[in-house]
């Protein structure tokens, strides 16, 4: 499964908000844990299920969120832009989708 989704703002923020199909697809539910894994100049970043993830999948009942703020973005990718999400089993990638001429 793929979606497009722009990377918005946040106040004076960047901003991914991912929810519903899209996280149910690639297994994430409310409360499960994550990690964002990101690759130092790879326009990328991976959401992987983990166990014992440093971050949380907020939602209530069977609607998952996920909200990916600040620094994390930034660092992967820098201004906003158009991203494409991937989903496969237990992980999420976003990556940066070219601006057409």
């Amino acid at each position: 499964m793929e979606v497009s989704r722009k990377i918005g703002r946040n106040k004076t923020r960047p901003r991914i908000w991912l929810e519903g199909k899209i996280l149910a697809a690639a297994g994430f539910r409310p409360g499960n844990h994550y990690d964002i894994v990101t690759e130092e100049g790879v326009l990328k970043m991976v959401l992987r299920k983990k166990i014992n993830g440093k971050r949380k999948v907020s939602g209530k009942g069977e609607t998952a969120i996920v909200d990916i703020l600040g620094k994390a973005i930034e660092e992967a990718f820098g201004v906003p832009v158009p991203a494409k999400v991937t989903v496969t089993a237990k992980k999420l990638e976003i990556t940066i989708v070219p601006e057409e001429e």
